[in-house]
């Protein structure tokens, strides 16, 4: 069996997914409604929170393997949950697994996350953290 995973944050980067789960997959554009792509405080990565207004765009990866979902599971620990929700990909719905706040760690998100600010100020050194572990 196999799945799609929405990624919206560090994970939509392929150079970061390779890293994680030891390969890339092709990535196709997609939004999921209803949430806010939210900063961790004092870090650089981002995390989902619903929120009913927004909207969030993000790569939908699919193909999955369970393999490779239990490393996302593992790279994502506690501090996300993982659902299945309905994002929108070329304007048709598809069912996705996606990695949400628990609700006990929202205290912890505030702000918006910037996808280009992480671009440029930390993915590489979080890339090269990543590679350390």
């Amino acid at each position: 069996m196999s799945y799609s995973v929405f990624t919206y944050g560090t994970l939509s980067f392929p150079d970061v997914l390779e890293v994680v789960v030891g390969r890339q997959w092709p990535g196709i554009e997609a939004a999921l409604d209803g949430y806010r792509c939210a900063r961790f405080v004092g870090g650089q990565f981002p995390g989902l929170i619903a929120s009913p207004d927004d909207r969030v765009l993000g790569v939908v990866y699919r193909d999955i393997d369970r393999a490779t979902l239990a490393r996302l599971d593992d790279f994502e620990g506690d501090l996300y949950v993982r659902r299945l929700l309905e994002v929108t990909v070329d304007g048709a719905p598809l069912a996705a697994f996606t990695y949400l706040v628990a609700a006990r760690f929202h205290a912890r998100f505030a702000g918006d996350w910037d996808r280009d600010w992480f671009a440029r100020h930390h993915k590489r050194a979080f890339i090269a953290r990543l590679t350390r572990r």
